[in-house]
C-alpha cells in the first residue's frame, strides 16, 4: 500500500486533484492537508512514499516544505511533484529540491494520472527488485501441517492458550502451539501490541488515540486489536515506519 500527501490550500483544487487520483483505482492512501504544518505533521505519521505540493502555501510556500522534508533521512529521495501557476519557480523546484515532476493548474486529468502511475509504476518496480523469497511457516493443527506466509498474516492472538492466526485467507486455530512459539517462528515480522496480541504494520490503517486504551485498525478488515500500555511507544514508531 502507497501512500500519497497532497498539500494544497485552495479546498477545491485539493480535492479535485485528489478526485483524479482516486479514479485510477489504485491502492493508494490519499492524505491531504491545507498548510505547511499539517503537511509535516502528516508526514511525521505516516511514511509517504509520494507528495504533491502546491508552490504557494498560506504563510509558506511548497519549497519550504519540501526543503524541511529532505532533511529527513526516509525523504531525502522521495517523489515530489511541485503543483504552480508559474513555470519559473521550477528551475529552483529540480535544482535545490531535485524534484520529481510539476503540474501547471488549472490541472489536466490526463496528465495528473500519468505522473502518478510512472511513480506508482517505478515504487512496484523498486518493491519486486528488492522482494526474496516469500518465507512462510508451517503450523501444527491437529491432523494436518498447514503453510502459511507470513506477509499474508495480519495478527495473532491467544485466549485461554488457544492462539489464532488471522490472514488474508482466513483464520487458523492453533491448540497445540503457544503465542509464544509462533512469535519465535515469525521473527520480527510481526511487531507485539499486547501481551495477546501481535500485528503485521503493513495492514494497519490507522491507530486510535482518542481514549485511554489505544486500539489498532486494519484497512479492510474489520478487527481491531488493543494496544498495551507497554507497547504504545514501540507500536507507534513501528506504525511510522512501516513501508
Amino acid at each position: 500500500m502507497f501512500n500519497i500527501l497532497v498539500v494544497e490550500d485552495n479546498d477545491l483544487q485539493r480535492k479535485n486533484l485528489i478526485k483524479m487520483i482516486k479514479e485510477l483505482n489504485k491502492p493508494f492512501n490519499i492524505y491531504e492537508a491545507d498548510s505547511k504544518e499539517e503537511g509535516i505533521r502528516l508526514a511525521n505519521t505516516y511514511n509517504i512514499h509520494l507528495f504533491y505540493l502546491d508552490i504557494n502555501l498560506k504563510n509558506s510556500s511548497g519549497l519550504d516544505f519540501a526543503s524541511k522534508i529532505r532533511e529527513y533521512p526516509q525523504y531525502k529521495f522521495t517523489f515530489v511533484i511541485f503543483i504552480t501557476t508559474h513555470v519559473k519557480y521550477m528551475l529552483e523546484a529540480f535544482k535545490e529540491i531535485h524534484c520529481y515532476d510539476y503540474l501547471i493548474k488549472p490541472y489536466d486529468k490526463k496528465k495528473v494520472q500519468e505522473i502518478t502511475l510512472s511513480v506508482f509504476d517505478n515504487l512496484e518496480t523498486k518493491l519486486s527488485a528488492n522482494k526474496t523469497e516469500r518465507k512462510y511457516v508451517v503450523f501444527d493443527m491437529k491432523d494436518l501441517n498447514v503453510k502459511v506466509y507470513i506477509d499474508e498474516i495480519i495478527f495473532v492472538s491467544v485466549y485461554i492458550r488457544t492462539t489464532f492466526v488471522f490472514t488474508t485467507r482466513g483464520k487458523y486455530t492453533l491448540s497445540k502451539m503457544p503465542f509464544k512459539n509462533v512469535m519465535d517462528m515469525v521473527g520480527d515480522e510481526l511487531v507485539q501490541c499486547h501481551r495477546s496480541y501481535a500485528v503485521n504494520m503493513d495492514y494497519v490503517d490507522k491507530i486510535d488515540t482518542s481514549t485511554a486504551s489505544w486500539e489498532i485498525c486494519f484497512d479492510k478488515f474489520n478487527e481491531s486489536v488493543p494496544i498495551g500500555e507497554k507497547y504504545k511507544k514501540d507500536v507507534l514508531e513501528a506504525f511510522k515506519k512501516r513501508a
